[in-house]
């Protein structure tokens, strides 16, 4: 899981990490988010999404997430994970 690449299938709240007031934030069907890192023996995750640190809990996850593998992270949001895809050439 750590280090894995997860696009959402269902929208979900997630929790801002590193802030005195919580804040949460609602992640939209479709985001592609990287689970950095777990907590609390497993329930929960530190995730990070369009460049915010977040954490959720790791049942959720599971239940609204899928495993998007390499390939698919560029197809489903290169918005989200801005450049060329790693296995295309350039020609410069």
């Amino acid at each position: 899981m750590l280090g894995q690449t997860y696009h959402l299938i269902k929208a979900i709240i997630a929790v801002v990490r590193n802030v005195a007031q919580q804040v949460c934030r609602v992640l939209p069907e479709g985001a592609v988010v990287v689970v950095e890192n777990t907590n609390d023996g497993g329930k929960t995750v530190n995730i990070r999404c369009a460049h915010q640190e977040l954490w959720m809990f790791t049942a959720d996850l599971d239940e609204r997430a899928t495993f998007c593998s390499r390939v698919a992270r560029y197809r489903i949001g290169p918005q989200i994970l801005p450049g060329p895809a790693p296995w295309r050439e350039t020609n410069s």
